[in-house]
């Protein structure tokens, strides 16, 4: 509790994606040490996974909701404008999940949407719960 304190506790601007990561960092930044429990699980749902073949190759997706895909892009932005060391972590991993998506999942039209509220989000700073508008 005294390092989350120390670090000022989680991002609540981010809401849901990289809100672990986030913190991670931070905790490293400030000197502390993480350290991995080895069997320790978290049983929790990221999605619907699919699958499919592309040039031979097996590829996955987590086959996210449309407003997950928005927190991811929107989040992804302000932690590359935040992080720029960062930034081409986050941009490759992003490109590859896009060419992904567009690839195996259903729904484009609708996820593609809220992925681009989400860039635009993160861009303009709009963060916090998404808001309909």
């Amino acid at each position: 509790m005294n390092a989350w304190e120390l670090i000022g506790g989680f991002n609540e601007k981010l809401f849901i994606d990289e809100v672990d990561g986030d913190f991670n960092f931070r905790l490293i930044k400030s000197g502390f040490k993480l350290k991995k429990a080895i069997g320790i699980k978290l049983n929790h749902k990221l999605g619907s996974k699919i699958s499919g073949v592309f040039l031979g190759k097996k590829i996955i997706s987590d086959n996210h909701s449309a407003i997950r895909k928005y927190y991811i892009a929107r989040n992804r932005i302000y932690l590359m404008k935040k992080r720029p060391t960062k930034f081409w972590f986050y941009f490759r991993d992003s490109i590859i999940k896009f060419i992904v998506f567009i690839l195996l999942e259903s729904n484009k039209k609708h996820k593609l949407d809220m992925i681009f509220k989400g860039v635009y989000d993160g861009f303009t700073n709009n963060m916090g719960k998404y808001k309909k508008s």
